[in-house]
């Protein structure tokens, strides 16, 4: 069992490609793009409020699989963060439409 293990990681390790689906794959992309839309960039602290909240409460979830659940929520509630400023990034080069109805930053 430990030697099939060892030889999917270098096999990850030959093949970053696959390595590199886990990073790629984000859940909350929709999420994100609409936020980033109607509200900008500025709504990143209700992503960290609502990411510590969850990370909290899995600590604390008496249940196995609900803290589970609640800690990858919490994590890809963080990780949206980086998502929203990389989503603002994308917007200004155009890959994205801008919101016409949101006045322009300062």
């Amino acid at each position: 069992m430990v030697e099939r293990k060892e030889i999917y990681c270098a096999q990850l390790l030959r093949h970053p490609h696959r390595a590199d689906l886990f990073r790629r794959h984000r859940p909350l992309s929709p999420v994100v793009i609409k936020c980033e839309y109607y509200f900008s960039e500025r709504i990143w602290p209700l992503f960290l409020a609502g990411g510590l909240a969850f990370c909290a409460a899995s600590l604390f979830a008496e249940h196995l699989l609900l803290s589970a659940v609640l800690g990858v929520v919490g994590f890809t509630l963080l990780w949206s963060i980086h998502e929203l400023k990389q989503q603002a990034k994308r917007v200004e080069k155009g890959w994205f439409p801008k919101n016409p109805k949101r006045a322009p930053k300062n």
